[in-house]
């Protein structure tokens, strides 16, 4: 295992891209910026890029310290600064910001966002001044608009990096890298990187088979795997302020299926996907979707205006679920932990399991297996079944672990069991999401896996979802975690991140998005029992071992706990509070 790690920067190289823009019967080649691409082929778990960073700021210092980071690089140093993406200023503008059409929510967030920049420029400009005024000499390297462009670089090219020391402590710090910064958002992307694990350098892994001269990508935000399109796009306009044209975005809509009738199948049950226009195109983003039957690909006539009602109302039902038993059930925080008064009412507890439980089943009658709204279900559940696992242990600490009464101890593991069920069904739910996501967008490899995607969406939505219950068993818990790990271990090799160049099957892609849920599942099943350990260390075995500790950005000595449990085949457990250790 990688603990001290040199700098690796040949993974990538960065090209500029070119398309036929098809603008009359010659070719016509448009550049249309720059992008990052593979130098080699990668295999799942391989590192592709190790890199210092050249700028480094506290972000806590308000702009003074982004100003002081940036003045105090070599010019070849602020060169690459300035030589990175910079967004249009506000003043820049020729159309008040709105680049994708004339849709309103549309308009209305590139609005909102073009408002709340011109707020922190504004802010920026006060902070300027100030530091101008303390340092004149400063200010031909540093005027307002070199300034104004180096907030706008960093909103849209910084990483968050975690600075360890010597002592085992760090900090939280915002950074550029060279080449990293460089690296493209995707919805589906083929990397991931983490600044924690190797202490002082970004590290970025291949997380899909990477074929020479593929475009690499990571995702900036890492829970918009389980949004639809529509969510996606308002949350990048609103924290990177760019509409995303990443293949994802592009193709269909994977986790936001319909119910409708289909005349040409005779299925007045038939899912359908939204689309965009089938040139694949940037354009087509500003363009109504439309919507096609998975098993005929019929086009047909949808009004989803229904469809999004129900969601507004399923979304209200888990907020007030959430907010009303965040208000009767202690959370714990790092500082002191309190209890309310109903502590010991079993059955107010026990309610909110049941609401849940209620709630899934409404969604399960109404939506597609694929939809969204599950995962917040699942989430949810792992939620409310940790917190009264917690509240009946009564912590002396946050760390979620004390002495619990012979009482108590019945209902802990009820509890847990419950969580890791939850997190078990939603790592699966991402699981069958991912499928459609690296298939639906290839045509070709829907032709070489006799349409197994299509045939996947088709057979979720006559299935039953997974078992939803307000009593987990260990079976229940094994035969979701042993389906997990069959189809883990085509993927990884039995964990050992040594994946086949060959683009894996439907049925095993291995999603980043999956590692937290998974990780989550197995400490809470190590917090039930000790007789749970083999099973954790199969579950974290099979998902590639690598991926899960950079991922989750474990410390070194986590790091060390995990790959003894793993090793030991479960016999042995140093992770802490937890029960005793399996022998």
């Amino acid at each position: 295992m990688i603990d001290t790690v040199e700098p690796f920067l040949d993974g990538f190289e960065v090209v500029e891209e070119e398309v036929d823009d098809g603008s009359s019967s010659d070719t016509q080649v448009k550049t249309m910026g720059r992008i990052a691409v593979a130098s080699k082929d990668y295999r799942v778990g391989d590192t592709v890029l190790v890199e210092p960073p050249f700028l480094v700021f506290d972000p806590h210092l308000d702009y003074t310290g982004m100003m002081d980071a940036y003045v105090q690089l070599a010019p070849a140093d602020q060169d690459k600064v300035m030589d990175m993406y910079c967004p249009p200023l506000p003043e820049d503008r020729d159309d008040g910001g709105d680049e994708d059409g004339d849709d309103d929510s549309a308009s209305s967030v590139v609005r909102e966002n073009e408002q709340q920049t011109r707020r922190r420029l504004e802010q920026l400009e006060q902070e300027w001044n100030v530091y101008i005024e303390q340092n004149p000499t400063v200010q031909d390297i540093l005027s307002l608009t070199i300034a104004k462009k180096i907030m706008r670089i960093i909103d849209c090219n910084a990483h968050n990096y975690f600075d360890m020391e010597d002592d085992g402590d760090g900090k939280d710090f915002m950074a550029l890298f060279a080449l990293g910064s460089k690296v493209e958002h995707s919805c589906a992307p083929n990397l991931a990187y983490t600044t924690q694990y190797s202490g002082k350098f970004l590290q970025y892994t291949a997380t899909q088979p990477i074929a020479r001269g593929e475009r690499v990508s990571i995702s900036y935000d890492t829970t918009s795997f389980a949004l639809p399109r529509a969510q996606r796009q308002e949350f990048l306009q609103q924290t990177q302020d760019f509409t995303c044209h990443c293949q994802r975005c592009l193709g269909l809509d994977e986790c936001n299926p319909h119910f409708v009738s289909c005349d040409t199948c005779q299925n007045t049950r038939a899912v359908a996907f939204s689309y965009l226009h089938d040139n694949h195109t940037p354009s087509c983003l500003s363009s109504p979707s439309i919507f096609r039957c998975i098993s005929c690909q019929s086009t047909l006539s949808v009004d989803s205006s229904f469809q999004q009602s129900l969601e507004t109302k399923f979304v209200e039902r888990l907020e007030q679920l959430q907010h009303r038993f965040q208000s009767k059930v202690d959370l714990t925080s790092n500082t002191t932990t309190t209890y309310p008064d109903d502590y010991n009412n079993r059955m107010s507890q026990q309610q909110a399991i049941t609401d849940i439980v209620a709630l899934q089943k409404d969604l399960a009658e109404r939506f597609h297996p694929l939809h969204w709204l599950h995962a917040r279900g699942y989430q949810l559940k792992s939620s409310l079944a940790k917190s009264l696992a917690r509240g009946h242990t009564k912590p002396e600490d946050p760390a979620f672990t004390t002495t619990t009464t012979e009482d108590d101890e019945p209902h802990v593991k009820i509890y847990l069991y419950l969580s890791v069920l939850s997190l078990l069904q939603y790592a699966s739910w991402i699981q069958q999401v991912a499928a459609m996501v690296y298939y639906a967008r290839d045509d070709e490899a829907v032709e070489e896996n006799d349409l197994s995607w299509k045939q996947a969406a088709v057979k979720n939505a006559t299935l039953p979802l997974h078992t939803f219950t307000e009593c987990a068993t260990l079976e229940q818990i094994e035969a979701v975690a042993d389906n997990l790990i069959a189809t883990m271990e085509c993927t990884t090799g039995g964990g050992t991140g040594s994946s086949s160049q060959a683009r894996p099957s439907s049925s095993s892609i291995l999603p980043i998005e999956m590692a937290k849920p998974l990780f989550q599942a197995g400490q809470d099943w190590l917090m039930a029992g000790r007789s749970s350990a083999p099973y954790v260390a199969k579950l974290y075995g099979s998902f590639d071992s690598v991926l899960l500790q950079r991922w989750m950005q474990l410390g070194k000595e986590n790091r060390h706990r995990m790959n003894v449990l793993i090793q030991s085949r479960g016999v042995q457990n140093l992770f802490p509070n937890h029960h005793d250790t399996a022998s």
